[in-house]
């Protein structure tokens, strides 16, 4: 019967953190905010044209994962890669956590990435629809195509064929 429970435990865990396409359908929701370095951005519009790289946390735990990815995804897809596109980093923590977050950011980052921090001003409950079931544990990385389509997603911490699987969609 133990065995059985950690077969099945470890059945689970896999699923939670692997990669899923949605259905192409799938649009991001009209939203802004302030990147940390106090830019106003909207997405989709600001995103129009390119294929776009998204990064969400939605708890502290969601948040140690995203930060495994910070820099892998500035190699893979930053302004001096191969595959430049917008990239940004969304902690999706509620406005009134922002401060926090923000000072926390500041003190532990390279001031390069703050540009492609983004709080939002509104419709996080929109955006964790749009990325669809969310377990608020885990990171999520999204692709977005230039229509604003949400092409394909992964979840859990950094992996080499995560970010392989994503560079793949957009080459």
């Amino acid at each position: 019967m133990l065995k059985l429970r950690n077969l099945l435990f470890l059945c689970l865990t896999l699923l939670s953190a692997t990669a899923f396409t949605v259905d192409k359908s799938k649009k991001l929701p009209e939203v802004s905010g302030r990147t940390l370095s106090d830019n106003e951005v909207f997405i989709p519009k600001d995103l129009a044209g390119k294929y776009a790289v998204l990064g969400f946390a939605f708890t502290q735990k969601g948040e140690l994962q995203l930060e495994t990815w910070i820099d892998p995804m500035f190699k893979a897809f930053g302004p001096e890669s191969m595959l430049p596109s917008p990239l940004f980093i969304i902690p999706m923590v509620g406005t009134s956590y922002h401060t926090i977050v923000k000072n926390k950011l500041k003190k532990s980052l390279d001031k390069g990435y703050y540009p492609y921090i983004l709080f939002l001003n509104d419709g996080e409950n929109e955006m964790e629809k749009a990325i669809g079931q969310v377990n608020e544990s885990l990171a999520y990385i999204l692709l977005v195509s230039p229509r604003g389509e949400i092409l394909h997603i992964v979840s859990g911490p950094y992996d080499a064929k995560k970010i392989e699987a994503i560079a793949d969609k957009i080459e």
